[in-house]
């Protein structure tokens, strides 16, 4: 429904124009007549009609004038002009105005009702437009994160090499890092934490580590990649940005050690660059940087790699890549990394040697990971085949102990990861059980009891129950309620109540629809 001003100082001009108009039909409906401009401008102001239908000769000025002035305030004002003189300079500057129609008195109304079927015809498109952008502009907003990390990884992995263009792009994606100076820093966990604790402690790391940037003066762009590394982008005026990164970070280590001395920060740190496209260089410095962590967490920047040469035993990159996998439970992919790397130790000197140094320096890693998970790791470790990679002489013998050990401990893993799901899932269960009553028990207040995000606990439980958590939730109250019916005198309004159903009546629709009958039919099936 759109509203119409009708302008004309003559009465019967304007009574004759609303008489003609098929309101109804068009959706239209006259908010307002004027019989002069003053009038018209206070009236369009108080009703903001988007339809006016204005005479040229009016007193005290010229409907076109009146035309122009409001089409200044709105745009997409839709604008019929009528005028007793059939001049061809009114008719020209009444279209140049931005007027839909120059109609000649008298107006049939034929005529009038096809020039409002137009300027209806544009208000619905004008709007459609208008909801598409906005529905655009919403869908941008929503995922402007997730379009910011995709297109910030693939530059820091493939590069760009228009330097402009990177800039306009962060500017675009209102990524606030200027430069003159940038650099990227990878962030990970010595220890991985456990599962019911992942997310509260990866929030509290990006959290932290944003304080502790923006106390040393960098701008920077936070961000987790596929593989739980906290992408870190930072950008400065200061020519020795190298060194402030990197004590940011061995603040930020020391800080959340302190936080939880469990829990060591693994940083690598890519050298400073002086143009955004330069940033693929300092991504792989970074990658590089963070393989040469020793067994504990540390924070090494690039340029320090040849000074922490010492403290590389022999095949540290693999065993650093072989954790990593074993944390991400990448079994089949560890176990083919960890037989390549045996199979070319062979061809080294000493090569039972380096093998055996290899394989009890990885199972000693791997062994303390499962520890701290608390998985039975003396039942692997007391097996024959540790005896076999302390004392057997030949390199295959100790390549094959050393892979049935692992397999054994991906196993451990495995299992205790699905024990550990099982158990959030059971309290679940136990969580709803104990609120059926409660109206407003939905999928974020039983994420939130047990301590997982909702997101993640809709996918966690649809995955195990092989049922979305809104359907169990529903079976289970409609299961309850039958058992009441069943087995106590209680009347229908009380049994919606107990089992969580603030309405009756609603509570009857979706049980009738769930059991083929309703409540009060199923409850007298069980009585007769």
């Amino acid at each position: 429904m759109f509203d119409v001003m009708i302008i004309d100082d003559e009465t019967d001009v304007r009574e004759r124009l609303a008489s003609n108009i098929d309101w109804s039909g068009l959706s239209l409906q006259l908010a307002a007549q004027a019989a002069d401009l003053d009038t018209a401008r206070e009236l369009y102001l108080l009703h903001q009609p988007k339809i006016i239908i204005t005479d040229i000769n009016m007193p005290m000025g010229s409907g076109l004038d009146l035309a122009q002035e409001l089409l200044e305030l709105d745009s997409s004002l839709q604008c019929i002009v009528i005028t007793g003189y059939g001049e061809l300079s009114y008719a020209q500057r009444a279209l140049h105005i931005g007027a839909i129609e120059f109609l000649l008195k008298p107006v049939l109304p034929q005529t009038i009702n096809e020039s409002l079927t137009k300027a209806v015809t544009r208000l619905e498109k004008l709007r459609e437009q208008e909801a598409s952008l906005e529905n655009m502009r919403q869908l941008w907003e929503e995922n402007l994160d997730s379009v910011r990390d995709a297109y910030l990884g693939n530059l820091l992995r493939l590069g760009e090499k228009n330097a402009d263009a990177v800039k306009k792009k962060l500017l675009d994606l209102q990524i606030d890092c200027p430069g003159p100076y940038y650099s990227v820093a990878l962030l990970t966990l010595d220890q991985q934490p456990a599962l019911e604790h992942y997310e509260s402690v990866c929030l509290l790391m990006e959290k932290q580590t944003g304080a502790f940037l923006r106390e040393a003066g960098f701008r920077y762009y936070l961000f987790f990649d596929s593989h739980f590394r906290l992408t870190c982008l930072v950008s400065s005026r200061a020519k020795n940005m190298d060194n402030l990164f990197e004590a940011a970070l061995l603040k930020l280590k020391n800080h959340l050690q302190f936080i939880n001395d469990s829990y060591s920060l693994c940083a690598g740190i890519g050298a400073a660059v002086s143009s955004p496209d330069l940033l693929k260089d300092s991504f792989a410095q970074a990658k590089a940087a963070l393989s040469f962590q020793a067994d504990k967490g540390s924070v090494i920047h690039y340029k320090n790699i040849s000074a922490c040469e010492h403290l590389s035993p022999i095949g540290r990159h693999t065993v650093h890549d072989l954790r990593l996998l074993f944390l991400q439970k990448k079994y089949s992919e560890l176990e083919t990394r960890l037989s390549e790397h045996l199979e070319a130790l062979e061809s080294q000197e000493n090569s039972v040697s380096q093998i055996r140094a290899f394989s009890l320096k990885l199972l000693a890693l791997l062994s303390g990971e499962c520890s701290r998970q608390e998985l039975p790791i003396d039942q692997i470790m007391s097996s024959v085949d540790l005896l076999r990679i302390f004392s057997s002489p030949t390199c295959q013998d100790i390549r094959d102990s050393t892979l049935a050990i692992l397999r054994q401990m991906n196993y451990l893993q495995s299992h205790h990861a699905s024990n550990n799901i099982n158990h959030l899932i059971s309290l679940a269960k136990d969580y709803m059980l104990e609120h059926l009553r409660d109206a407003d028990l939905c999928l974020n207040t039983v994420s939130e009891a047990i301590g997982l995000s909702s997101s993640y606990f809709c996918d966690l439980f649809h995955r195990t129950e092989h049922i979305s958590f809104s359907n169990y939730l529903k079976v289970l109250r409609i299961n309850h309620a039958k058992t009441l019916l069943r087995t106590t005198n209680l009347k229908i309004f009380e049994i919606a109540d107990t089992v969580g159903f603030c309405n009756a009546r609603y509570f009857c629709y979706v049980f009738k629809k769930e059991v083929k009958k309703t409540p009060t039919e199923y409850q007298l099936s069980f009585k007769q």
